[in-house]
């Protein structure tokens, strides 16, 4: 490269940054000297120019190259001095106040583009966006989602028909298991639907009754079926627990005569 190009070329930039350096320090005195928030006044180099309206703003300060003090001075009037931190801060609530009226200002055009419905269960009417293919208000919607069984997965709820059944029939704590959810889930859907739930007295009347409904076999018969087969079998066929068929066994005496013909037949 040619020396006095290289030459120019080093001389224009310093000559720039001088001039762009005296007139910080001119504009920086203008201002006061330090910063107009928290008074810092260290580092000419973290003294910064915030405009107070940026719809008044013809040009930035720090990017001017070339020109006359009279031509910045009505810019600098527009402005306030502040450190980096305080400049940064004042934009960062520009930008939330801007971001919040933006919001509001959203809300309300889609409150403007919504329309009415009327629900096709309830018959009440409801808004919702045009472009919404839902026919029915939010608290139906989320009535017919379902019953939410958790990792967002929803199973099908029961129809009133089927959960006056199932309460007439069942626990509350079976009918939970049977849909995957808790027990207060069910009495919420029964509490909607109006569907009175029994109380602990007519559970344990209906349990004594579902006892009182076993056909056990004969002893012998009895006696043949635990000898050949599972308890937990057993329990299966009959429709109760393992201790169930334990207890009855006891009384009628089956067990000790299984373990004895067993043992007589190890030996």
């Amino acid at each position: 490269m040619d020396i006095y190009l290289r030459y120019n070329q080093i001389l224009k930039r310093t000559s720039i940054n001088d001039f762009r350096r005296r007139l910080k320090l001119k504009a920086i005195e203008y201002k006061g000297g330090k910063c107009a928030e928290c008074g810092y006044d260290k580092s000419h180099s973290a003294l910064q120019f915030h405009h107070l309206d940026p719809a008044k703003k013809d040009f930035s300060i720090s990017a001017v190259k070339s020109s006359s003090w009279e031509n910045i001075k009505p810019e600098l009037d527009k402005c306030i001095l502040l450190c980096a931190n305080c400049h940064l801060e004042e934009h960062e609530k520009q930008r939330l106040d801007k971001s919040s009226y933006e919001k509001n200002e959203l809300l309300k055009l889609r409150q403007e583009i919504k329309i009415e419905r009327v629900c096709s269960n309830c018959q009440k009417q409801f808004k919702v966006h045009e472009t919404a293919t839902s026919t029915m208000c939010t608290k139906c919607l989320n009535h017919f989602k379902g019953i939410k069984i958790g990792n967002g997965r929803r199973r099908d709820r029961p129809t009133p028909d089927a959960l006056q059944e199932l309460i007439n029939t069942k626990s509350i704590s079976d009918i939970a298991k049977q849909y995957g959810c808790g027990g207060t889930t069910i009495r919420r859907f029964c509490h909607e639907l109006a569907i009175t739930t029994p109380s602990k007295s007519v559970l344990a009347e209906r349990m004594a009754i579902q006892k009182t409904k076993i056909n056990w076999p004969s002893d012998e018969s009895l006696s043949e079926l635990v000898f050949k087969k599972p308890l937990s079998h057993l329990a299966k066929t009959f429709g109760v627990s393992d201790k169930s068929i334990k207890k009855h066994c006891e009384r009628r005496n089956i067990t000790s005569g299984i373990l004895a013909e067993e043992y007589s037949r190890i030996a």
